[in-house]
């Protein structure tokens, strides 16, 4: 009877050491996960305050360089092929950032951003409203962009509303 009762006992705590086990191996995975994409948003809102927050051409795309995988950078070309070169004076100031994140795949974590840019050519201000999507991968052990695009640019109306 009493070494029913041990092995009984022991089973119990077998079951409660491997759930517990179990437990703490989820928690860590997702503090882990949550850790990643947390670096990887730090990195996208760097590279768009990068990109939308400039007084040239030449200084924009210099300064995203850091934040991008060749294919990434390669994607921000307004042509495709080439950086444009600088034809007057251009600044550009971003607001308002909203960042939506995706999870379907840990191994590449996908943006969708929103925000306000202005941006003035030759002192003629023009403000638009808008949508970006992004996508990292880690290259380098950092979270770098390899994707860019614009799903939607809209006018801002006349007081500057957002979406």
């Amino acid at each position: 009877m009493q070494k029913k009762i041990m092995y009984t006992a022991l089973i119990v705590l077998i079951a409660v050491v491997v759930g517990m086990s179990i437990f703490l191996t989820k928690a860590q995975d997702s503090a882990h996960e949550n850790e990643l994409y947390t670096k990887a948003m730090e990195n996208n809102n760097s590279f768009l305050s990068t990109f939308f927050n400039y007084t040239s051409t030449k200084s924009r795309y210099e300064n995203i360089a850091p934040f991008m995988t060749k294919q990434g950078y390669a994607s921000t070309y307004p042509s495709g092929l080439t950086i444009p070169e600088d034809t007057g004076k251009l600044v550009s100031s971003m607001k308002g950032l909203k960042v939506y994140q995706s999870r379907n795949d840990q191994e590449k974590p996908e943006f969708i951003s929103e925000f306000q840019v202005t941006t003035s050519y030759d002192g003629i201000p023009s403000t638009e409203n808008i949508r970006i999507y992004t996508a990292l991968i880690e290259e380098e052990g950092q979270w770098k962009i390899n994707a860019v695009e614009v799903l939607d640019d809209q006018p801002a109306g006349e007081e500057g509303d957002s979406f």
